[in-house]
């Protein structure tokens, strides 16, 4: 990474320091606030932009499909049979996905939670009516718990950009939804360059 990548991979940072102290100062409430603090800390000793999956067994799924689709971003969308906004994002954009599906430069992975790997009647009638040909992953809600403490989320839908190298992305330089996709991929691929 050059001098000049870095400098503009922190340049929200000088924003950060300058007005966190207004925002701090606003927070009462002592238990917010040091999470507030956390925050920040994390925020500003992050440098890089991707970071490597951990070694337990739950990025091991990840790890198997990073390998089963070499050289390509895996765009994870994280959601539930009871989320309508995740199957209104799914509905939604059916045909940039399908647009998305010519690529050989990224691959769409659906992962969701139900009580058995296989799934229930109304989660394969939805995979079968909605992400037919797409790379769908159910797992018992018990796994999907492990992965949503893996990647640090409690809401879905969530989305996480993993690297053609394995690498999890910063989140504000993940790819955020389906809506401005092909510009959030171009500008991810740019910085990593």
């Amino acid at each position: 990474m050059t001098e000049a990548d870095k400098k503009q991979s922190l340049n929200n940072l000088p924003t950060l320091t300058r007005m966190f102290p207004l925002y701090l100062d606003a927070i009462k409430n002592l238990y917010i606030r040091q999470k507030a603090e956390q925050f920040r800390d994390r925020r500003l000793a992050q440098k890089d932009l991707a970071t490597p999956l951990p070694s337990t067994p739950d990025a091991e799924l990840i790890r198997k499909l990073v390998a089963k689709y070499p050289g390509r971003f895996l765009f994870i969308d994280f959601w539930g049979m009871t989320c309508g906004p995740c199957r209104s994002a799914i509905q939604e954009s059916k045909e940039l996905r399908a647009k998305v599906a010519k690529r050989d430069d990224v691959k769409l992975v659906f992962i969701a939670g139900e009580r058995t790997k296989e799934g229930s009647d109304a989660y394969k009638q939805y995979v079968a009516d909605w992400l037919a040909n797409e790379e769908t992953v159910c797992l018992t809600n018990a796994e999907f718990r492990r992965l949503q403490e893996l990647f640090q989320f409690n809401g879905i839908p969530h989305y996480e950009t993993i690297t053609p190298d394995g690498r999890r992305v910063r989140d504000d330089l993940s790819i955020s939804g389906y809506e401005i996709f092909e510009n959030e991929l171009n500008h991810l691929k740019e910085k990593l360059k």
